[in-house]
């Protein structure tokens, strides 16, 4: 019925949800889009702060600001990269057809099927 626990409903549970999804066209474009949409937040934030102004009170106030200027200079550009990176993908993805771009996914498996996969038990 509605209220059976998933293993009676012929699912295994918690297992069947943290599986590693089904490799597909469809969520590497999707994936490929999100970790674009990630890197130019990031980066937004990264370029705000910069534009702040931002002064550090205390003795070691200039080395501080300095160090955080550098670290938000290098995000922003790291952040760039990362986002024309996702659109190169999606293009290269978006040309192949279904059964191909799930060999070329395949083919890499030092990139991570979605982006948050870090963060997967």
């Amino acid at each position: 019925g509605k209220g059976a626990p998933a293993t009676a409903r012929g699912g295994n549970g918690v297992a069947e949800l943290l599986a590693e999804p089904v490799l597909d066209r469809e969520r590497l474009l999707n994936d490929t889009v999100n970790t674009g949409v990630m890197a130019a937040l990031i980066g937004g934030f990264a370029l705000s702060t910069m534009q702040m102004g931002m002064v550090v009170p205390g003795e070691a106030a200039e080395q501080l600001t300095v160090v955080i200027y550098m670290l938000s200079v290098v995000s922003v550009h790291m952040c760039t990269c990362s986002s024309l990176s996702s659109a190169f993908l999606y293009r290269q993805i978006n040309a192949l057809g279904d059964d191909a771009a799930c060999v070329w996914a395949a083919r890499r498996p030092q990139h991570p099927p979605h982006p948050s996969h870090p963060f997967h038990p």
